[in-house]
């Protein structure tokens, strides 16, 4: 079974309603980072084309699954970013 295969089984439907999809967006400029949860990745980008912060165009779209979470950090090591598997989906 593929990745994705794997992705859409685990946001499948529940009650006839499908899960909305979920991706952490990221600039990879000033590191601002936004949740998104829009139809698809394309409407995402149409929706937030550039960086709020520094205008720029270089968005990162990470994917996630309804029981994934994600948390951000600057350290002294520059940007951290730890996911993890939740109980419950949002």
């Amino acid at each position: 079974m593929s990745v994705i295969s794997l992705l859409e089984n685990q946001n499948s439907d529940i009650k006839g309603k499908p899960y909305p999809d979920i991706h952490c967006v990221l600039c990879e400029s000033c590191f601002w980072s936004a949740t998104s949860m829009l139809p698809d990745a394309a409407s995402i980008l149409q929706f937030i084309n550039v960086c709020p912060i520094c205008n720029n165009k270089s968005l990162s779209l990470i994917p996630l699954t309804m029981k994934e979470s994600y948390k951000i950090m600057i350290g002294p090591r520059g940007l951290e970013m730890e996911f993890c598997i939740r109980d419950t989906p949002v």
